[in-house]
């Protein structure tokens, strides 16, 4: 099996003068091969590149969240595996990397927090 890794920064209309900024957001897939090549786990990959996108303010994610109607950032975040390990988190707040958060509740107990 030829590892593969795909991301996506969201569905929305890209305007003209925002598509170097969304182009350049697909190393986040670079960050997840980095770690698959390295003997690194498809979780690890995956955690790996969605921190890229989450570090990025071109995409809603992370640094570059929509506000919420009270103006405040809130965040969700899941990741599941092929062994149906999951874990998730919705509405957090002051949270850097929300998908670090919810791989870690995935490595704990499978569970939306």
């Amino acid at each position: 099996m030829i590892p593969t890794i795909i991301v996506h920064g969201g569905a929305k209309t890209i305007t003209d003068d925002k598509v170097a900024a969304n182009n350049a957001g697909c190393t986040a897939a670079e960050a997840g091969w980095a770690v698959l090549i390295s003997g690194g786990t498809a979780a690890e990959a995956v955690e790996a590149a969605i921190r890229v996108l989450e570090a990025d303010q071109t995409f809603n994610a992370g640094l570059g969240a929509t506000l919420n109607s009270d103006g405040e950032v809130e965040l969700d975040a899941a990741i599941m595996e092929g062994s149906l390990s999951w874990g998730a988190i919705a509405a957090a707040q002051g949270i850097r990397h929300p998908i670090s958060v919810a791989r870690k509740v995935m490595d704990d107990k499978p569970r939306l927090q």
